[in-house]
């Protein structure tokens, strides 16, 4: 375990207070989830990180989930002054004696705008951490072997919660695809999420355009973050079978979308852990994703009626037979207990209490 300086903040008032970053996130409703249940069940007060509050505040903990965020911009002016800033506000945790937390959403940036500079700040941040919190254990075992340092701390294993407390209303297929304008009977595969380029739609889209049959649509929702891929994509969706919802997803509309899908895709190039399969799955749809990361522990674990692997690339022929495989008969939802909220954030409250 890394030694830590003496504290100079007051260990009551510091008790059970966690400065998040974030505190909740738009693109990915998971940390809010897990405060949301820490504050309600356990105790624990949850303030939004910012840079004033990291030099003057009094939480115990600060827990950091995605790291990365830092180096989201294509502006080297902007990303210096933020990788100043974020290492001074690092600096500053570990002098005031704060608990350095890291939950292992991702490795590196996917947009990679800056590799060198990223690298240089992970070597930095990781000799900060205090508790690595890995989403599972193939997430752990890949984590080690790109920072082995880590193997120096402490480490835990706690999954990524289903999405059960917050999903909206399920509707029937029939009532979801008619909301859609889309036909009763068609077979719907749907793609769901932040637009980006490491998630390879562009290819989802050519697969989808070489499978035969006038009955089945592809529709990708999700904000695009490049304006690049956005139009690419429009200009190889040709044909009417596919449809495109380049923008913000309301929340009503993600039932929508979920409850009309036949079989969910998530065709990225590289992943360690995805959102997008748990909120499948919560959905009680199946879905086809990637051998990557830590995906097929995750069919380990719900059954290989819920997730089907393959190998890049993906070929029309892969994804007509997950599309088949899709309509065969499987339970009505699957067994999700061992990744429930409630159970979550009892784990995080354990590791939290133990740390400080």
């Amino acid at each position: 375990m890394t030694s830590l300086p003496a504290s100079p903040i007051d260990a009551p008032r510091a008790a059970k207070r966690i400065l998040a970053w974030p505190r909740d996130l738009r693109l990915n409703p998971m940390p809010g989830m897990v405060y949301d249940d820490m504050e309600q069940g356990f105790g624990w007060r949850v303030r939004r990180f910012n840079y004033w509050r990291a030099l003057i505040g009094s939480e115990a903990i600060l827990h950091v989930s995605f790291p990365n965020v830092v180096f989201r911009n294509r502006s080297k002016v902007v990303t210096l002054a933020r990788y100043a800033l974020s290492a001074t506000s690092l600096r500053a945790a570990r002098f005031l004696g704060r608990r350095l937390v890291w939950t292992v959403h991702n490795l590196a940036d996917h947009e990679s705008y800056h590799p060198r500079l990223e690298a240089r700040f992970m070597d930095f941040y990781t000799r900060l951490v205090d508790l690595a919190v890995h989403l599972s254990e193939a997430g752990r075992e890949v984590t080690m072997a790109r920072y082995p340092r880590l193997g120096a701390i402490q480490n835990t294993v706690i999954p990524h919660p289903h999405y059960g407390e917050i999903i909206g209303e399920r509707m029937s297929r029939e009532a979801a695809l008619a909301r859609l304008g889309l036909p009763p009977d068609c077979k719907l595969i749907l793609a769901f999420g932040v637009v980006r380029r490491y998630k390879n739609l562009l290819k989802l889209i050519r697969a989808f355009n070489d499978m035969p049959g006038n009955d089945t649509r592809l529709l990708i929702a999700g904000m695009p973050l490049d304006a690049g891929i956005a139009d690419a994509m429009k200009r190889v969706a040709g044909d009417g079978r596919v449809t495109l919802m380049l923008r913000t997803i309301k929340e009503p509309e993600i039932a929508t979308l979920f409850s009309a899908a036949t079989l969910v895709v998530a065709p990225y190039l590289e992943i360690l852990n995805s959102g997008t399969a748990f909120m499948s799955l919560t959905y009680g749809r199946p879905i086809l994703v990637p051998d990557r990361g830590a995906l097929k522990e995750l069919r380990t674990h719900v059954g290989d009626a819920w997730i089907k692997l393959f190998d890049a690339p993906l070929t029309p022929l892969e994804l007509g037979d997950a599309l088949y495989w899709a309509q065969q008969p499987r339970p009505p939802a699957p067994n999700l207990s061992r990744f429930a909220p409630e159970r979550i954030a009892a784990s995080y409250d354990e590791a939290f209490a133990a740390l400080i």
